[in-house]
């Protein structure tokens, strides 16, 4: 099986996609997504080739031998689904609420886990910088503990509030414009 063509590019994307991954865990760099997503492109086009090759293959070998590559790829694109859901919430932890902004060319990404912890997006066109760390959520308040982050938001303070449309925000106590509010995406605790 090892010795397969489609086998040994399985393996090869893998690899790269596994290592673009790894560069992106505390920071987003535009050219390692895209080379990422051409990755996965040349994933998807071999896992066509090795169906066209698996009905097309006249070779007198069992079936099963035929089938290995694809079996393979299977298991592959499990691990993909796992380490994107390992990579999205921080290790597996569960989401409590998930908010952010997204103008043209910037967006705040935020998801608050049940442990107390946080980790924020910045990011703009090109990329951008991962920031972790621990939350308070008492009443209406949510407060970060990431002196980091005092450059976007100089208090790190927000208080939750609700527009006409009942859309829920945090909205950051030390700023006059609300163009950096937090609108809830997701609020996992409520079950919405």
């Amino acid at each position: 099986m090892i010795k397969r063509r489609e086998t040994i590019i399985f393996i090869i994307l893998t690899v790269g996609i596994l290592i673009l991954t790894l560069l992106q865990l505390n920071e987003t760099l535009f050219i390692y997504g895209i080379g990422q997503l051409f990755l996965y492109f040349l994933f998807g086009c071999t896992l066509v080739y090795s169906a066209f090759r698996l009905f097309t293959d006249r070779r007198p070998i069992a079936f099963i031998d035929k089938f290995k590559p694809l079996i393979l790829a299977s298991i592959i694109i499990c691990f993909f689904f796992l380490l994107s859901y390992l990579v999205d919430t921080d290790g597996g932890k569960r989401r409590i609420i998930t908010c952010g902004f997204n103008h043209d060319l910037n967006f705040v990404h935020v998801q608050l886990f049940k442990d107390n912890r946080f980790k924020l997006l910045n990011s703009g066109p090109f990329g951008g910088i991962f920031y972790r760390g621990t939350y308070s959520l008492k009443n209406d308040t949510l407060k970060f503990d990431n002196d980091r982050l005092r450059y976007l938001y100089p208090s790190l303070t927000f208080a939750l509030k609700q527009n006409v449309g009942k859309q829920k925000y945090f909205d950051p106590l030390d700023t006059l414009s609300s163009e950096f509010k937090l609108d809830i995406y997701k609020d996992f605790s409520s079950g919405k």
